[in-house]
């Protein structure tokens, strides 16, 4: 477990954390989500031992931790195999590794390959085997997918949640659709705040559709006269319904077809979660 009490972090005048408090629990999928400046690097920063805190504790049950930075720099002169050998021997792990960290990322073969010659994708990957050097308790993830095309940005979803069996995963990303498909539980921070903590599994608990539509369609009109709706309201192409009972999702979901239906979500989503917490 990971647990911050009152933690702030000043740069000279300017306050990156003020006071934030919470838990991690082990073994959980934990995403920290903000805007830019909210104070998630920040953090990351203090719990990777990058930075000091200015004030509070942050109490870490194990010292064993694998970080892939957002904005880490590779030597391109170097090959994978001598890049991994060469962060083992900084951490004082056996070389002997490196061949099998490099099949865990699906890199095997790639050994005597110079960095400069990866794709983006290849370099995540890479990125990810140093990582797992030590085979650490808890893992750090940055934006991993920043950049990355939706196929090669998949296939790196599909190995962190590989990778990330059994372990602590801490989650970085402005992109909520990823975070809800890889983490348990989000806290969101706002201007160096903790804001609120989501689980993700809560979000679908309440009885609530979402549909996006291309115009304004003129089924809406209709929605008043069914009692069985508790409330409904129309803003930015989005039709939110409100209903009184799981039994009649279906029936709600036959009233909302629509030709200018783009699409449908059950519950509440993450982002509006988030854009309500971030005000």
């Amino acid at each position: 477990m990971i647990i911050a009490k009152n933690l702030s972090k000043n740069y000279g005048s300017r306050k990156a954390l003020i006071k934030t408090s919470f838990s991690i629990p082990k073994n959980s999928r934990f995403a920290i989500v903000g805007e830019n400046g909210a104070g998630k690097s920040t953090f990351i920063n203090i719990l990777s031992g990058f930075v000091h805190k200015t004030s509070g504790s942050l109490n870490v049950k194990s010292v064993n931790l694998g970080v892939m930075p957002q904005d880490s720099k590779l030597e391109d002169r170097m090959t994978c195999s001598g890049f991994l050998n060469l962060m083992c021997s900084l951490s004082e792990v056996s070389r002997r590794n490196t061949l099998k960290l490099l099949r865990m990322v699906s890199l095997e073969g790639e050994e005597n390959t110079k960095i400069e010659k990866l794709s983006h994708g290849m370099r995540k990957r890479l990125q990810i085997a140093q990582a797992l050097i030590g085979n650490p308790e808890i893992l750090v993830f940055d934006e991993p997918i920043s950049g990355l095309d939706p196929k090669v940005g998949k296939s790196i979803r599909d190995l962190i949640k590989e990778v990330s069996k059994n372990k602590t995963m801490i989650y970085c990303s402005h992109n909520l659709n990823e975070v809800e498909e890889l983490c348990d539980l989000v806290l969101i921070l706002s201007k160096g705040r903790v804001k609120k903590i989501v689980k993700v599994s809560d979000l679908n608990k309440e009885c609530k559709l979402l549909a996006k539509y291309s115009s304004r369609p003129a089924l809406i009109n209709g929605l008043k006269r069914k009692k069985y709706i508790k409330s409904f309201s129309y803003k930015d192409n989005t039709l939110e319904v409100i209903f009184s009972n799981k039994r009649e999702e279906s029936r709600i979901l036959s009233l909302l077809l629509a030709p200018e239906l783009i699409s449908v979500k059950r519950g509440v989503s993450l982002e509006s979660e988030f854009l309500k917490s971030s005000k």
